[in-house]
Parts: structure tokens; C-alpha cells; sequence
């Protein structure tokens, strides 16, 4: 009966927690639980790999890491690449993670559903599944800032495409990036509050350079008053 009831468990929480990723994979590369083909196919990993390398959890941290500096530092154009890289990679490793389940995920539903894990740990197995679709919400970020650093560089034909595909990929949960996006394409194409707030961002940036003129004016007049001053004396 506790075996039943934990495999049980074990089938609704890998179940839900993996339900968008699996849709995504469906969509994307075909679904994991389909008919396998070539047993001995290796092609598409070799290329990954070929293309990629092999990702470890410091590297892809070290790349997100110095886009997010890059970014804050507002060097837009390498940020962008950066961003591009990332996000490649963290698809890559949160996959390879995925494909450590796949015996789980490949077994036909009624053994899944009254499997219970002997030998294999069943919260590590949920921390890894956990952890693959938190590596694929930190792609879908780095698409978005990918896009957005074209954005600010006002390469529009270029950021559209990314921040749709982005806003494509994020959650429904995950709102700060969804308005961000949100935002920035509502920009792009000249509608509703986002064009106003631009523009209210653009006229608080004149006057802050206007007062900054004024400043240097005041500076100017100052100086020569010192000039006069010394010449009298």
C-alpha cells in the first residue's frame, strides 16, 4: 500500500511539473515519448555537442552572469551576444538534464503511473526535473534579453522576432518578464501605454539636459565673474 501510494506521488508530481516542458518538447524536437527511431543515431547530440560543447552548471552560471554585467552596463550590442550564447547553452544543459529521466518518461502510461523508484532516489529525480525547467525559464529570460538589448540599440527589425518568440516561451507565472516584453513590443509598433511612457521617459531626459545646460551656463558666467574679479584685483 505505501508502495502504491508513493507511486502514486511520484507519477502526479513528475507529471505536472513536467507538463509545459513536455508540451515544449513536443513542439520544438519531437516528443520524448515518441516511437524511438535509430537506436544507434548519435547525429544530433554529436552536433550539439560539435556546435556547444558540454555544458556544466558553472559555465552556463559564468555566461548568464557576464551577459547580466554586460547588460547593466548597458553595452547593449555585446550584451546581445552574450544573451544569444546563454540562452543556447542553458536550452542544452536543462535538455541533457531532461534526457536522464527519459526511461520515466519513454515507459507507456500504466507503468508509469504504478511505477515506484527501488534503487533510484525520487526527490533527487524531482530536483532534476525541477531544475531542467528552471534552466529553460532562464532561456526564455535570455531570449527576452537578447531581444531587448536590440531594443535599446533601436535595431527593431532585429528585436521583434526575438521578444515575440520570448514572449512565446515564458510562463504565464512569471509576469516581470512577460511585461517587460510586453512592454517592449507594444514600443515597437506604436501602441497604447508603452509609446506614453516613452515618451514621458524622453521629455524627463531633456529636461535633466536642459538643466544640465543651465548648470554649465551658471558654471560659465561664474568663472568669468572670477575672471573679472582677479583681473581688477
Amino acid at each position: 500500500m505505501k508502495k502504491r501510494i508513493f507511486a502514486m506521488l511520484l507519477f502526479l508530481c513528475l507529471s505536472v511539473v513536467s507538463m509545459s516542458a513536455l508540451a515544449e518538447e513536443t513542439s520544438e524536437e519531437g516528443s520524448m515519448t515518441e516511437e524511438k527511431g535509430d537506436e544507434f543515431d548519435l547525429s544530433k547530440e554529436q552536433e550539439k555537442i560539435s556546435e556547444l560543447g558540454i555544458p556544466t552548471v558553472d559555465s552556463v552560471q559564468k555566461m548568464k552572469e557576464e551577459a547580466d554585467d554586460l547588460y547593466n552596463a548597458k553595452n547593449y550590442k555585446e550584451a546581445a551576444k552574450a544573451y544569444s550564447k546563454y540562452a543556447k547553452h542553458a536550452n542544452w544543459i536543462a535538455n541533457i538534464l531532461a534526457s536522464t529521466l527519459e526511461p520515466y518518461y519513454g515507459a507507456p502510461y500504466d507503468k508509469r503511473k504504478n511505477w515506484y523508484p527501488e534503487e533510484l532516489d525520487f526527490y533527487e529525480m524531482s530536483a532534476t526535473e525541477s531544475a531542467s525547467n528552471k534552466y529553460k525559464e532562464e532561456r526564455n529570460r535570455a531570449m527576452l534579453y537578447e531581444g531587448l538589448c536590440y531594443y535599446h540599440e533601436k535595431d527593431f527589425e532585429t528585436a521583434l522576432p526575438i521578444l515575440i518568440k520570448a514572449l512565446d516561451l515564458i510562463e504565464i507565472e512569471d509576469e516581470a518578464n512577460w511585461q517587460l516584453g510586453y512592454d517592449a513590443v507594444t514600443s515597437i509598433i506604436g501602441y497604447g501605454n508603452s509609446v506614453e511612457a516613452e515618451a514621458v521617459e524622453t521629455e524627463a531626459a531633456v529636461v535633466e539636459t536642459e538643466a544640465a545646460v543651465v548648470e554649465t551656463e551658471a558654471a560659465v558666467v561664474e568663472t568669468e565673474a572670477a575672471v573679472v574679479e582677479t583681473e581688477a584685483a
